[in-house]
């Protein structure tokens, strides 16, 4: 719904099992884990393609975090170490 309330915005998933997730991000466009966690960390002092919706961009709590590349793999290995081989059913 362009132009809504919630334009721009979406729900993130749940951090079970995220390490499965086939991409990450509200479009899909992140295939790996430590690429959306090196968008989150440096989106705004690195070049990255510019925001659908400008509007919603996170400048308080994203962006510039200042992690090391080894704080990006810890937080990385942290989120594999949320998987458990759980598979939901299939919502036929």
């Amino acid at each position: 719904m362009r132009g809504g309330r919630e334009n721009g915005e979406f729900k993130l998933q749940t951090l079970r099992n995220i390490a499965a997730a086939p991409s990450y991000g509200h479009n899909g466009c992140f295939k790996t884990l430590k690429k959306i966690v090196q968008f989150c960390n440096t989106r705004d002092v690195e070049k990255w393609p510019p925001p659908e919706v400008p509007e919603n961009v996170n400048t308080e709590e994203m962006g510039n975090l200042v992690l090391t590349g080894q704080l990006e793999d810890n937080i990385v290995a942290f989120m594999g170490a949320l998987t458990d081989g759980y598979v939901p059913p299939n919502p036929r």
